[in-house]
């Protein structure tokens, strides 16, 4: 899981970084953890949605691997991908741009 320093280093380098952004990986934390909300506060992140994603080959799965968004972007879909060997799903997300 994320390691306290390792969220201080990216709620730093988040809040510096122009809008809008799409933050996305293996956090090995759930989504309601302390250091996913001070990822999306820090990045002022919308709507969280999250599917299960590992153990791959588990009928339970946990989400540990989030797409987060920011700066007007929306999450339209988000949905675990097919097993292709790893021992994490893959998350495929549709992002709409904001509006002009």
């Amino acid at each position: 899981h994320l390691l306290p320093a390792q969220v201080e280093r990216l709620v730093g380098q988040l809040r510096k970084i122009p809008r809008p952004i799409i933050l996305a990986g293996d956090f090995n934390a759930l989504p309601w953890s302390k250091a996913l909300a001070d990822l999306s506060d820090a990045m002022q992140a919308d709507n969280a949605q999250w599917t299960g994603t590992f153990p791959a080959k588990s009928p339970l799965k946990l989400a540990i691997d989030q797409v987060r968004v920011s700066g007007g972007l929306k999450v339209v879909s988000l949905e675990s991908g097919p097993y292709v060997g790893s021992i994490h799903l893959p998350l495929i997300a549709t992002i709409a741009l904001p509006p002009r």
